[in-house]
């Protein structure tokens, strides 16, 4: 070989080595991200699978919601061989679309879903048809055992097993827990290169809650709120049932309200908690907060009597009015009668600042604390924003917005000697083991009025159920404190008090002397009769007489009939 070809060959060998040097340099060097990233790829692909919710137990131990495992219908589109005809096959037993299934088997994807937590007929339908690419995970869907009991405050999930509304949202970190993987592998070309090898990793740590709500309790209150809607209709109907010297919160509902077998149907007003979220002109139930002020601060006695103009007062450019023609009447019986005019006579030795400290140190313009979402402060002016006659009117309930929740916790405050406590809906958190990781006690808030003004006031609300406006709410055995409520509503279209619309309203506690629960019902604009005491009491009763009956609380009768044999 001459010298000048073996130059050659040398040149050309030494082109090739600085060649594949270049090459290795580019690949690992400059392309080093792009090939790392497709190694990766090339080892597993994932999928989320949302965890197992824990389970929602009343304070009795009984399940208000839980999870139950489900199948879901999955595909893996590069491994159907006809999409078209298993396309069909598919749309017929789930009744879906034949060309969105066909969209999803033909995309180029690793994993579909094609329908998710179907029945059991369903997928033992489809496992019967062994179709290649078709599979199925195992899914949890939440169930709620009674359809509508409590369902408002419950709240719903989603189909990824999210807390939507209600208690299900609140306390979403705690009872939701951690979604599992279902893992496969494959190229980084995201096709299959392990068959028939995919594994479901999973973590769950979700954790179970125990309600203060009491599922007998609130059966009855749904009940007999339900006959009242039913009877009387209305735009609303609420009812919340409280344990008095805890503030726990036993029952608590709203018509109208959905069923979770049509949740896709409801609407967002028929879901909402409209004992916190809705606040309302309260109207006479009310005149409690302006007694307990009056009462508090001495400038009133229940034996003062005061002339209630036989029915009319006029207040700078305007009238109040009362229902019934009222001449002299007590303090006592200016509540128990359910004055206008006495009631705005005595704010009037009140004064706007301590009326408006009073309704504040009682809970209005504040959040309660409820632990539920949605809930709101209602409205409560500054003093320097009333007008000239605002103290008059506020007295009685009109130029103030309260929630349903805040009137409640107000008067179980006087039923709690004049303690106001703050609402409790979960009592504890516990593990799935069944150790308790969080629990809750009662929370006092503070002292609103003293003893002796909160046991003046209730013998004042004891005289409204035995000679007054509240008389239907009598239950055979107890005694009852209340306060009846009928609230005009503001027409929007004329921007005046309606002669034709009113919220029905009636809150009270019993026993009187120690009470076990307080109670509050509302119906907004109930048809044909519009009083508090004719609509509102009657379920009280009923609620009340029910609820003593569970709770083994004895009756008068009962009680001194104990005291006879000692």
């Amino acid at each position: 070989m001459s010298r000048q070809r073996a130059g050659l060959v040398a040149f050309c060998v030494l082109l090739l080595f600085f060649g594949v040097v270049g090459r290795l340099y580019f690949v690992q060097v400059l392309q080093y991200r792009k090939f790392t990233g497709l190694k990766e790829k090339q080892y597993i692909q994932t999928v989320e699978i949302k965890p197992k919710r824990g389970t929602i137990f009343d304070c009795q131990g009984r399940e208000l919601a839980l999870s139950i495992d489900v199948d879901s219908v999955c595909a893996f589109p590069r491994q159907i061989e006809n999409v078209r005809e298993t396309a069909a096959k598919l749309a017929k037993v789930l009744n879906l679309d034949l060309d969105v299934i066909r969209e999803k088997l033909a995309a180029d994807k690793y994993f579909v879903w094609i329908a998710r937590k179907i029945e059991t007929e369903q997928a033992r339908a489809i496992k019967s048809l062994n179709l290649k690419g078709v599979d199925f995970v195992k899914e949890s869907k939440r169930c709620y055992p009674d359809e509508q009991l409590a369902n408002q405050l419950l709240g719903f999930v989603g189909i990824d097993n999210d807390g939507l509304t209600g208690i299900e949202k609140y306390y979403e970190e705690y009872i939701k827990g951690e979604s599992s993987f279902l893992m496969q592998g494959k190229d980084g070309k995201g096709r299959s290169v392990l068959n028939d090898t995919e594994t479901c990793y999973t973590s769950n740590n979700s954790n179970d809650l125990v309600l203060t709500i009491d599922k007998t309790i609130q059966y009855i209150a749904e009940r007999e709120l339900s006959a009242a809607w039913e009877q009387y209709g209305g735009r609303k109907a609420i009812i919340i049932v409280q344990r008095t010297k805890t503030g726990e919160i036993l029952a608590l509902a709203g018509r109208p309200t959905f069923s979770y077998s049509k949740i896709t149907e409801s609407s967002i007003e028929e879901m909402r908690i409209r004992a916190i979220s809705d606040f309302y002109e309260p109207g006479s139930t009310f005149k409690v907060v302006t007694a307990a002020a009056a009462l508090e601060e001495k400038v009133v006695k229940p034996e003062d009597r005061y002339f209630c103009e036989n029915g009319s007062y006029k207040v700078g450019p305007t009238m109040i009015r009362d229902h019934e023609k009222e001449g002299w009447l007590t303090f006592a019986q200016v509540i128990e009668r359910s004055s206008n005019i006495g009631t705005a006579k005595v704010a009037d030795k009140i004064g706007r600042d301590k009326l408006y400290y009073y309704a504040k140190i009682f809970g209005f313009g504040n959040l309660t604390g409820i632990d539920l979402p949605g809930e709101t402060k209602g409205l409560l002016r500054l003093p320097k924003d009333w007008s000239s006659i605002s103290l008059g009117r506020i007295a009685f309930g009109q130029e103030i917005g309260v929630t349903p929740l805040q009137i409640l916790n107000a008067v179980n405050a006087v039923a709690n000697d004049g303690v106001l406590l703050q609402p409790m809906m979960v009592k504890a958190i516990r593990n799935k083991k069944g150790t308790i990781i969080k629990e809750y006690s009662p929370q006092i808030i503070r002292r609103v009025v003293s003893s002796d003004t909160a046991r003046t006031l209730t013998e004042i609300l004891k005289g409204v159920v035995e000679r007054g406006t509240g008389s239907m709410a009598q239950v055979k055995g107890y005694d009852i404190a209340g306060k009846t409520g009928t609230a005009q509503k503001i027409d929007p279209n004329i921007r005046k008090y309606s002669d034709s619309k009113y919220v029905a309203s009636f809150v009270g506690y019993l026993p009187a002397d120690n009470p076990a629960v307080s109670i509050l019902v509302i119906i907004d604009e109930p048809k044909n009769i519009h009083w508090g005491g004719s609509v509102c009491a009657p379920v009280f009763a009923n609620v009340a007489r029910d609820i003593m009956r569970y709770l083994n609380v004895p009756a008068k009768a009962t009680l001194l009939a104990s005291n006879k044999k000692i």
